[in-house]
Parts: C-alpha cells; structure tokens; sequence
C-alpha cells in the first residue's frame, strides 16, 4: 500500500475576517469543473454559487468578496476552530506519501503562524479592508499571475527559487511568536481574510516539498495530496495530483478541486515552457513517466514542469452542507462525483435510522455513519473494477464539522 491518510482535530484556531458568502475559487478550476463531464466519467459537478476567482474583482485582484460588498465594507471577525484531513496516494513508493502524511498538517501550523504574525503589521485601510489584494509576506507571497501559472517554480532554476524560498521562511520563523506570546498577538488580530489563508496553505505545501527535498525517496518518487481545514465558518481544500475533494451541498455534488493532468492544456503549457514533454506511453505522462503533472517529490521531474504548488479553494460554508469526501485517484476511476454522494447519504441515514436500535458507542450515529459510508465507496470501487490503491475519508459537516 502507497496510500495514507491523517486527521488531526483542532489543528488550528485563527481568527478570520468574513462577510456573507466570501469565496475564493481559481478561475482555472471552475473553468475545468464546468466541463468534467468530457473529461472523465464523472457527471458535471456543479459549483452554482461559488463565484471564481477573479470574476467580479478589479484588475489586478484574484479573488471575489462576498455579495454583501456594497451593504457592508467591513468583515465581522470570526474565531475559526479549524479540523484537518489530508489523503495521500504515493508513486514509485510508499515513502513521500508517508512523509507527507506525517509532517504537511504540521507545516500548516507554521506556516499559518507566519503569516498571521507578519500580517499584524501591516497596515490596512480602516474603511476599506477588502480594497486591494494583501500585501506579500516579504517575498513568501506570489502575486495572483504567478501563483495560478506555477510560474517562479517551475522555470529551469525552480530548484534555486526555492532554496530561496525556504530560505526566506527560515529567517521569518526565527522572529515567529510562540506559544502565549503568539495567543496574545492572535487575540488582538483583526482576522485573516482568505487570500492570507490561501498564502498560508501554499507556504506549508512549499515548505513540505523543501524538507523532501535532497532526499533519494523524493527524486524518484511522489505523491498526490488533497488536503481539507474545516470550521463552522469555512471550508478549505487544497491539492496537487489527482486525488479529489468533493463536497455535498443540499445533496448535490460539487467537486471542489481539479484532476493534475498533464493533457490539461494550462498544465501542459507549463511543462513544454520548462523544457518538458507530454508523451502518449499508457496514457499522457510527463516525459512519458508520471501520470500528473503536480505532486509533492518526483524532483527529477522538477525542471520540466511537475510542480508542487497546490490550488486552494475557500468556500463560506451553508447549512445545506452535508460532508466532503477526500479520496485517491483509486475511488474515481470507477465512481462518480454524484454516486459517490449518494452512497455516503445512504450511510448516514442508515446509520441515523438505526440510532434508536443500536447502543452506538463509537462516537454516535454520524461518525458511524461516515466511518461506514468510507468503507462502502472503497468495496463498490474494488466491486467495480478498480485496480488501484484506494484511500477515503468523509468529513461529517452537519455533526459539528465532526472527522
């Protein structure tokens, strides 16, 4: 087995700055959402209410404020008490997946602690705070162009880009707070918006793939990764490769995140202006070996364009939601977005209906139900011909963002 998973509960309690129907969704993923249905067997996941990134914003801006922009210019802070999980399906070997899984949610903890104390210093017009795209935490920050084309890793001197990178992480973690003294400046934050969380996620994908770096597993081998912070108020999914996220909103599906490919055309593009090829050998592989075209490791792969910069998506969350599903490449290749929903419904009520029956034990009728409901999309997947490594976890939304 080369696949993992991690759950960690109460990661994270950070204070966000929130108005009604805040959204941050890469324009490059709905638009590759909107036309799934072509691209694999998969109905088209619908992302109705979730504007894009970049669709309603002035120039220069990559993201979409909440419909309540004009009734209200200022965001009400919000205590976020966020849970992780995280599904991992390696390649080449088990050892990067096993890595990942181990250390990425730790990441997450500094990285959110950089940008958080950085933010605190710098200024941000009282009257308009949503005004103008954050400011770079001091080079760690892309600007939005660079960050939706990959570009600064993944030119021939990415290796270079990010020793500087991680260079730069290591001088700010030196003056990081910690312990209360970082609880005290947190206490007195006017709240993270999204794209400052969407910053902190791709540092600790970065710096993740930096502590791989040098390694003899990591040269030759990879792993995809779909990861999830999940609170009361928002859901973030973040991933690279083709492990998917899909969430069930009212009962419908809707796929939070895009299939790495290397046959996608922006994904492609990339590659060939690094100097690499797509090639048809058992399907399109970067230079005919890896099957996607982000991962964390593959670092032979490095100079041609296979990148571990994930796409981070931010949604409010609605009480419509039910759960999110995370699951490996394994899962997808013979169920769909919406039977895959489906089938985790019918566990949870199953498991709501035998409540009155059942002495539940084990964390009450929806964690069974979720626990249940994983089991039985790996046994239909297997049933149905899937060959591969399968790794799932569901994220119950309704019983208090329970993992």
């Amino acid at each position: 087995m080369e696949d993992y998973g991690a759950v960690v509960k109460d990661l994270l309690r950070l204070p966000l700055a929130l108005r009604p129907g805040d959204r941050l969704i890469p324009k490059v993923v709905e638009d590759a959402l909107s036309c799934a249905e072509g691209v694999d067997r998969s109905p088209r996941s619908t992302l109705t209410g979730f504007a894009s990134e970049g669709s309603d914003a002035p120039p220069g801006e990559d993201w979409t404020p909440g419909p309540a922009a004009a009734e209200s210019r200022t965001p009400r802070r919000v205590e976020a008490r966020f849970h992780f999980a995280g599904v991992y399906d390696g390649h080449g070997g088990a050892e990067v997946a096993r890595q990942v899984a181990k250390n990425l949610h730790l990441h997450l903890k500094k990285a959110f602690g950089i940008v958080a104390a950085t933010s605190l210093t710098q200024s941000v017009d009282e009257h308009a705070p949503w005004a103008s795209q954050p400011k770079a935490v001091d080079g760690i920050s892309r600007g939005a162009d660079a960050t939706r084309r990959g570009a600064d890793v993944t030119r021939r001197d990415g290796d270079a880009t990010r020793r500087g990178r991680d260079s730069e992480t290591s001088r700010h973690s030196r003056h990081l707070p910690r312990g209360r003294d970082l609880t005290d400046a947190l206490s007195r934050h006017r709240g993270l918006n999204l794209p400052q969380v969407r910053d902190a996620v791709e540092l600790a994908f970065c710096l993740m793939d930096g502590q791989l770096r040098g390694t003899e597993a990591a040269r030759l081998a990879g792993s995809t990764a779909v990861v999830a912070l999940v609170s009361g108020s928002v859901v973030c999914v973040a991933n690279v490769g083709d492990s998917r996220a899909v969430l069930s909103r009212g009962g419908a599906a809707c796929r939070l995140t895009r299939d790495h490919k290397p046959y996608l055309e922006d994904e492609e593009e990339r590659i060939v202006s690094c100097g690499g090829e797509v090639l048809k050998c058992g399907g399109s592989r970067v230079m005919g070996v890896l099957a996607m075209s982000r991962a964390f490791g593959d670092h032979c792969l490095s100079n041609f364009g296979v990148i571990s910069e994930p796409e981070v998506a931010l949604i409010e969350t609605s009480p419509d939601d039910d759960f999110l599903i995370l699951a490996t490449d394994g899962l997808w290749d013979t169920i769909s977005d919406a039977e895959a929903v489906e089938l985790t419904h019918r566990c949870f009520d199953r498991a709501l209906a035998g409540a009155e029956q059942v002495k539940l034990t084990h964390g009450g009728p929806r964690q069974l139900g979720a626990e249940i409901a994983a089991k039985v999309l790996i046994k239909a997947a297997t049933d149905r011909g899937s060959r591969d490594n399968i790794t799932v976890t569901v994220v119950d939304l309704k019983g208090n963002c329970e993992l």
